[in-house]
């Protein structure tokens, strides 16, 4: 599924869970763009991280400064 059909989505669900309470689209829209680019940017640091390092060595690396 793609950014735009999560964010379609979530909003939809928002819009749903509040009660269905018209005119409040464009808050559902950029509540559930934060939460789905979030999610999104989450993804991109975990499964791709720097190559030659590992999480231990960054978080050991970050303790020492």
């Amino acid at each position: 599924m793609n950014l735009y059909d999560q964010i379609v989505k979530l909003a939809y669900e928002l819009y749903e869970k509040s009660g269905r309470i018209e005119g409040h689209d464009l808050d559902n829209w950029l509540k559930a763009e934060r939460i789905v680019m979030s999610n999104y940017a989450g993804k991109e640091t975990d499964e791709a991280p720097k190559k030659g390092t590992s999480r231990k060595s960054t978080k050991k690396a970050s303790k020492k400064q």
